[in-house]
């Protein structure tokens, strides 16, 4: 696929000049700091499952950010998305988001879909600012038994406008 190919993107209108490249076996570590509900095991899986594309945001060499998507039949599906919280409210979460749309139109894909929890009311906000729209909800479906939203956004008709 085209992505695989990638080596590094520089966001160019950042002003701290950021990073977003592919995820490696190195970067393990420092993505744990991150996203703390995933294991170990789990982010060599990801990494090595053929529908998995896993992305670091990193600025002055420090891994800041991280973003795993799948690429199925019916759009992409996004899994994880996180900004290390040292690093939060400093546009980095929407650089990556930026980041997953256009990955979206390179893998010709529809739709885009996510679930966010119900009480991040600022991912929320974040989503609905690119184009997401809520289309359903998982009762109880995290493990604190918050209900999930599930949001799409369809690249197809944003990107007619």
């Amino acid at each position: 696929m085209q992505l695989r190919k990638l080596k590094v993107v520089t966001p160019s209108a950042h002003k701290i000049n950021p990073i977003i490249r592919p995820m490696t076996d190195d970067d393990i570590d420092d993505v744990l700091d991150i996203v703390n509900n995933w294991s170990r095991n789990l982010f060599f899986e990801e990494i090595n499952n053929p529908f998995s594309y896993n992305f670091v945001l990193a600025s002055n060499n420090i891994i800041v950010g991280y973003l795993n998507f799948w690429v199925v039949p019916d759009g992409i599906e996004l899994n994880n998305i996180a900004i290390h919280e040292n690093y939060r409210g400093k546009g980095y979460g929407k650089l990556l988001l930026q980041f997953l749309i256009e990955c979206g139109k390179v893998f010709k894909s529809e739709k885009i879909f996510l679930e966010v929890k119900e009480d991040n009311l600022i991912a929320q906000k974040l989503y609905k600012k690119y184009g997401f729209k809520e289309i359903y909800i998982r009762k109880n479906y995290y493990s604190d038994n918050k209900d999930a939203i599930v949001m799409e956004r369809n690249l197809y008709e944003i990107s007619k406008n």
